[in-house]
Order: structure tokens, then sequence, then C-alpha cells
């Protein structure tokens, strides 16, 4: 007779079972059992057998997210309500079922905002049902909105505005306030975080009262706090003599550095302010650089340092302008913050870094502490990674196109460009993390067809797309449609691409060089081209990808996209709409734009 590893087993838990959970059990983290444990408690406290995004009585983490933040942010969120003994379902808004809404305990909500005030592509139908008359009176649901933004856009958190508005519209009652977040969203998120969870256990029965204490920081794992120093292996310039501008092709050693990536992710890569333009700055200000001033971490370093490594200085952003116009009122300023003068401010704003702010609207007597006062931590870069771990294990490959251009009388480069460009040389570190987007993945379906939209730098996630297919052996088809400005000059991994299509690994490619000719032709061009074969793809169920620029690019192929299922499936605009919403229910439609 077999011994009970554990007296007063419940009948559906025998032996087997227990030895299983236990054996999974020892290999996981400790981070990782807070997680399982959240997710446990989640199935246990809602009806055996649910199925996926029914939420009836449960407490509802929904994530509106385009480059994955709001992801990492609701596991945060569900580990703290573990430890709090509630039960929560973490839910990416495409895939929850609206109608569950109003049976829902509490639903806590983590918005993205995308752009210019833009719904993350994930969450367009959940705002669309929420602001439809679908949407049922909520007065028994309990809510809370954590609100992403950057205050560098006109329409800073509009999405999580929206959301908190329109659920208390509906009479749902808010726990805690909407917490509004910027680029450097650790520190909020992490207090909103505490305060959803101590709310909750007044209001639930919880199995513990004492409060939690939360902290977004990476722990083991590489972050902006916390980067790895790689070792530069290859820092080379790609596109050709003669070219209109300086794409460079970037690899990073990850030797020793534990450090595990997919295709899809980003790596955030950290790097200093031009030094002259600080010299500049304190020059103009007749600031001594010694003056001891507080850093992004509240150690004091003299200000030259401060400005070098901890604040941004380029771009200037509307908090900054608020700053400064607390100190001495300015009109001109002080109009262009006003609502309905978003995009003046924007305007404005564009091209303009700290040192135009101060020789443009000069501020008598300002210190060095009032001078990093003003401003924010400097923000890491985000760069697609251009490589597969499976084919290059201990490496992680970049592309990156240097921003130089000319502004009222400067010469000006982007921060982390132009030092990758002028400073960085092969044997010398970049500090780096890895950014998680699984927002951005490759099908689980190895022979899945996959069809690839990727002009300029935005190529990048697609090298490292076949070189994964490649590795794995991928039986499924693939198209890219490249774009740049010249064939001669911008041709980005040519000899790959040519490499990849005479072993059929890459099926067919579309080109688009918009300016070897009279008219422009872009991308979108060529997918309407070959659209009879676009959608003979689509149909036998290719997973479509687009990396890019989001101010334009992305939107005319999306448009494209419609207008080729409208065209080739005889549908009307709304049916063709419904087939794209359908391919973004199944992960079939993929963007990482911006």
């Amino acid at each position: 007779m077999t011994k009970s590893v554990i007296a007063g087993l419940p009948a559906q838990l025998d032996n087997s079972k227990l030895r299983a959970l236990i054996d999974c059990a020892k290999t996981l983290t400790a981070e990782q059992l807070l997680w399982s444990s959240g997710y446990l408690a989640g199935m246990a406290s809602g009806s055996a057998g649910a199925p996926t995004g029914s939420s009836a009585g449960q407490v509802v983490i929904l994530y509106a997210s385009q480059t994955g933040n709001g992801v990492g942010v609701s596991k945060k969120l569900q580990q703290a309500l573990a430890q709090a003994g509630i039960g929560a379902e973490v839910f990416n808004a495409l895939d929850y079922r609206k109608a569950q809404l109003k049976k829902a305990a509490a639903v806590l909500i983590v918005a993205s905002t995308h752009g210019e005030g833009d719904v993350p592509d994930t969450a367009q139908e959940f705002a669309e049902f929420l602001n439809s008359n679908k949407a049922k009176v909520l007065k028994s649901l309990q809510y809370s909105v954590l609100a992403l933004g950057d205050s560098s856009y006109s329409h800073y958190c509009q999405v999580g505005r929206d959301f908190d508005a329109r659920l208390a519209e509906l009479g749902a009652q808010e726990i805690v306030p909407r917490q509004e977040c910027d680029v450097d969203y650790a520190a909020d998120a992490a207090t909103w975080i505490e305060q959803v969870t101590n709310a909750l256990q007044q209001t639930l029965e919880t199995t513990s009262s004492a409060p939690v204490v939360v902290s977004l920081a990476g722990g083991n794992d590489y972050s902006r706090g916390q980067p790895w120093q790689a070792e530069v292996l290859v820092n080379q310039v790609i596109t050709g003599r003669g070219s209109s501008k300086q794409t460079r092709h970037l690899e990073l050693s990850l030797e020793e550095s534990g450090m595990e990536f997919l295709p899809g992710d980003s790596i955030g890569v950290l790097t200093p302010n031009p030094v002259e333009l600080v010299d500049e700055i304190l020059a103009t200000l007749k600031l001594d650089p010694q003056a001891q001033v507080p850093g992004a971490s509240g150690e004091s370093v003299t200000v030259r340092d401060a400005l070098i490594k901890d604040y941004e200085i380029v771009p200037i952003a509307r908090p900054v302008i608020q700053n400064y116009v607390a100190i001495q009122p300015n009109d001109q300023l002080i109009e262009l913050l006003e609502d309905d003068h978003k995009q003046e401010l924007t305007d404005w704003l564009y091209s303009r870094d700290l040192l135009d702010l101060l020789v443009e609207q000069p501020l008598a007597g300002l210190t060095a502490e009032q001078l990093v006062g003003l401003l924010r931590p400097i923000q890491p870069r985000l760069y697609s990674i251009a490589s597969s771990q499976l084919a290059n294990s201990d490496e992680v490959h970049l592309t990156v196109a240097t921003v130089e251009y000319e502004a009222r009388g400067r010469q000006r480069s982007g921060v982390a460009t132009g030092w990758i460009a002028n400073h960085v040389v092969e044997g010398e570190t970049l500090g780096i993390y890895r950014h998680e987007n699984p927002l951005f993945r490759l099908p689980e379906d190895s022979q899945q067809p996959v069809i690839m939209i990727g002009p300029g730098t935005g190529v990048a996630p697609f090298r490292a797309f076949l070189e994964e297919r490649e590795a794995q052996g991928a039986e499924g088809r693939n198209w890219l449609f490249f774009g740049d400005r010249n064939f001669t000059t911008d041709f980005l991994y040519q000899r790959e691409w040519q490499a990849h299509l005479a072993s059929d690994l890459l099926t067919r490619i579309d080109l688009a060089f918009s300016r070897d000719q009279a008219e422009r032709i872009y991308v979108q061009q060529r997918m309407l081209e070959q659209s009879h074969e676009f959608y003979r793809w689509l149909e036998e169920g290719a997973c479509v990808y687009v990396c890019g620029d989001a101010t334009r690019m992305a939107s005319d192929v999306h448009a494209a996209l419609l207008e080729i299922i409208q065209k080739e499936g005889g549908l009307s605009a709304e049916s063709a709409a419904d087939y794209v919403s359908l391919m973004q229910r199944e992960r079939r439609y993929q963007r990482d734009v911006y």
C-alpha cells in the first residue's frame, strides 16, 4: 500500500499528482512560484472548467499594451495580489469576453497610450465595446486604472483617462484613483499596485491582511537601472557609399550574462548625453560644473555628471515646460501649455533641446539644483533585436539608423545613435537590457506561413525571425516586403536575403526603393500589386507582421491590408475590418511600430 506524501489530501489530488506538483515547483524561481500561486488561486476561485476569457466573480487584470510594458506590470500586480491571498486572472484586452465585465468582482486595467492618444492594437475592440450602447451599467464593479504614457506626446495617458472616465460613467466604483505614469514608470506603478492590493484586502475576503510592498526592479534580471555591460563585437556601417543616411549593424556579446531573449523582443540601450551640449548648457547659465546636485538615484553628484548621465536634455517634453514656467512665468510658454494649443506645443518642442529652451526663453538666476529639477530621468532607447539566440547563442544583433540633422544653426544627432556612431568602438562596452515584447511573436505552428513587412530598420526583427525559423527547421513559407530609399546604397542585409532565397528559407521578397524613380514607391504599393497572392496566403492561415514607423507607414500598410481583403474577398468595408479583427484575435496580425 502506497503511503500518502501528505495526509488529508483532497480526493482529486492523489499521490502521483502531488509528486508531479512538487517536482514542478522545485524547478521554479521565487518569482515564478509567486506568479503560479496567483494563477492557481485565480483558477480555484472560478468555476471548474471555465472557458478562457470568463471571469465571473473574480478579480480581473486587463492589459492594453503595444510594446509589452503593460504585460510586465500586470504580472507584477497578479503576484502582489497572490501574496495578499487574492486570486486574479490576467487577460490581454483582446482575449477578454467583454460580456463578463459586469460579473467580475473587480477589474484592474493597465492601459498604455500609443503615440498621439492611440489605443493599442490589442485593445481597440475593448475600447469600442466600452464606449458603445452594449456596455451595461456596472454599479457593482470595483475598478482602478493604471495609465502608462509618455509626456512628450500631447495626449499623455489618454487611453487610461478615457477608460477611467467611461467606467465611472457606467457607475463602476473606483477603489484607487487613476495613476498616471510617464516613461520612467516603475516607482509610480509599484505604488499603485500596493494601493490597489491593500484596498482589495479591505473589500474582499482574503487569507492575508498584511500590507504588500512591491518593487518593479528587475531583481536578478538586467534593467535600465542595472544594465549588462556588453562588449561591442561589431559596429559596422551597412549602407553603401553615397547613401543619404547611415545605418549600422551592431553585434554585442552576451557571454556570461545569462540574458535570454526571443525574436520580437527589443534591447534597451543606455548612452550618455553629448558632452559638448552639456558644457554649452552650463556655460550659457554660467554654472559651476562641479556644483553638487541630486542625481537620478538621489545621491549627490556634480551637475555636469548629472546632465551627462542622469537627466534627459534631448528632447524636452511638456513637463519640462511646466516646471520652467513654475519658476518664472512666461506668457508664450504658458499659452503653449493650454489644452487648445497641444499641437502648437508639439510643433514647438520638435527638434528643440534644453539649450534651445534656455537660449530662446532665458531664465535669470537658475541654480544648478533648479536646473536638474526641471528634467526627467534620461531614457534608454529601444531597438528591435535582429538575431536569433538559437543561431547566435552568446550574441545579440541590432540594426541602428544614425539620426543626424541641422536645426536653428546647430548640427545635431540622436542621443543614442550619435553616441554609437561617433564614440562606440569594437572592444568597448555598451549598457543594455532586454525589453520583452510577448505581443510580437512567431506562430507556435512552425508550418504556418509568415508575411513580414519591414521597411528600413523595421526589417531588423524579421532577420531574427528567419534565423529562428531556420534554426528550428520550420517548414512554413516566408514572404518579406522590404523598402528603403535606394537599391544600390540602402538594401540592408541584401546578401543574407539572397542566400535565404537560394536555400528556399525565404519564399519570396518584394522590394520598394522609393527614390530610384520619379514616382515614390513604398511597401504598401507592392502589397497591392500582389493582392491576389497576398490574399491567398491569408486564406491559407498566414500571419502578418509589421515593424517600423507608426506615423505613416503602419497606417498605410493597414489601409492596404483592408483594401486587399475587401477586393480579393469580395467583402464590404465592415466585413474586411471584421476579418482583420479576427486575425488579431488569432495572433495572425501583429505590429511593432514606433
